[in-house]
């Protein structure tokens, strides 16, 4: 029975977290973002292309989808961590679009609220600090992200499904920000607030 609440729970977050917020504003615009700015279907994008205040209503849409996905399975089927990571996965994938949906930054972080607010409230604080600091939106979310992982396994020591969970969030980041490393890397990252195309 456990590995079929599993199975419905990834099935549940993946498909609410297909629902892409910035491709659904976009389209009311008649913009598809994934053809302008960085081609990013995600909240930093978003404000390139759409504006702040698009940008707001993406990230605050793609966050709460991520809480509600951890919500329904864990109330249905008390398995919060496979529902959170699976809508990462959707918004990452999305069935409704292609497969070709953003990086889920603003969805791991609603998952990471939903499974300790400590780590998401130290991991955002992280996260505005060095946005601050480097104006680079990639560098905040990479070592915010390690910075999450690291902390679950203080205060979570013995649940190795978090941490796991948690270091799995961290890798697919790593994953879908590889071509903003190599920038990195190279020193040509873009800044945030930067209209010119990444």
């Amino acid at each position: 029975m456990q590995i079929l609440y599993t199975i419905f729970s990834a099935l549940i977050g993946y498909l609410l977290g297909s629902v892409n917020t910035s491709l659904v504003i976009g389209s009311v615009s008649g913009v598809d973002i994934r053809k302008q700015g960085s081609g990013n279907a995600g909240a930093t994008n978003a404000v390139r292309v759409l504006g702040k205040k698009a940008g707001i209503l993406v990230f605050l849409g793609d966050f709460l989808k991520g809480v509600l996905a951890c919500f329904i399975g864990w109330f249905f089927f008390k398995n919060h961590i496979a529902s959170g990571i699976f809508a990462v996965l959707g918004h990452i994938l999305p069935l409704y679009y292609g497969f070709k949906g953003g990086k889920g930054i603003s969805t791991v972080l609603g998952v990471l609220l939903f499974i300790d607010w400590r780590i998401f409230v130290i991991a955002g604080v992280w996260m505005l600090l060095m946005i601050y600091i480097t104006k680079i939106v990639s560098v905040s979310t990479l070592s915010g992200l390690v910075l999450a992982t690291i902390i679950s396994a203080f205060l979570h020591s013995g649940e190795k499904t978090i941490i796991l969970g948690i270091l799995f969030l961290t890798v697919i980041t790593f994953i879908t920000h590889r071509q903003n490393i190599r920038r990195l890397l190279n020193g040509t990252e873009n800044k945030f607030g930067k209209k010119k195309d990444e």
